[in-house]
């Protein structure tokens, strides 16, 4: 049934309802199981996702399209995590970097090290599906405009 209206409301102006945020999310990690369980939570959950299979792939990603999280593995072939880390946070600004490793105990803190490299964020290995939604929705709080 349609419905006539007089052209006013006495609701006041009425807004369009924001676009669902859905943020561009970049995972680097030589472990194929990784990146697939990324991708489909990017899916499931609506996020864009792009995967590369080393730093350097990764890297050249970056510099080509806009993401809004970087998630990416400390020990990689071609070029490590760390090293990626350091281009990002030049050349990508305005992309949130979350590092991941399942390395276990080290002499050195990797995940520490990659924080004073710029990572905002990190995520060990093995992780949840709850964890890792939680370290994307995180990184990309900032991005997220108001409402």
């Amino acid at each position: 049934m349609a419905s006539e209206t007089s052209g006013h409301s006495d609701a006041g102006p009425s807004h369009p309802a924001p676009a669902p945020f859905r943020p561009r999310v970049l995972v680097a990690d030589d472990d194929e199981l990784v990146r697939r369980i990324v991708f489909r939570a990017g899916v499931h959950f609506g996020w864009e996702v792009g995967v590369a299979e080393n730093g350097l792939e990764a890297a050249r990603m970056l510099k080509d399209t806009h993401w809004d999280v970087l998630l990416t593995d400390i020990f990689m072939p071609a070029m490590d995590g760390v090293e990626l880390i350091r281009l990002a946070g030049r050349a990508a600004k305005r992309t949130a970097i979350v590092a991941m490793t399942g390395g276990g105990t080290f002499e050195v803190d990797y995940l520490r090290m990659a924080q004073l490299m710029g990572a905002r964020l990190v995520l060990q290995k093995p992780f949840s599906l709850e964890e890792l939604v939680n370290v994307v929705r995180e990184a990309a709080v900032p991005l997220v405009p108001p409402p």
